[in-house]
């Protein structure tokens, strides 16, 4: 369980870095980059979620 949810940690840093990185969030207004920010903390903590249900 405990390699599964350093997984799911890691696909919320890797889809970070691209967002962040290929889709040029960084040099776009702040608050863009928190919405982003947000979704994938919503997403990430979903699927943490539904994993550990």
């Amino acid at each position: 369980m405990l390699i599964t949810v350093a997984f799911i940690l890691l696909g919320f840093i890797k889809g970070r870095l691209i967002i962040q990185t290929f889709m040029e969030v960084s040099s776009a207004p702040r608050r863009l980059a928190r919405v982003t920010d947000a979704w994938l903390t919503v997403l990430w903590g979903a699927v943490l979620v539904i994993y550990l249900v």
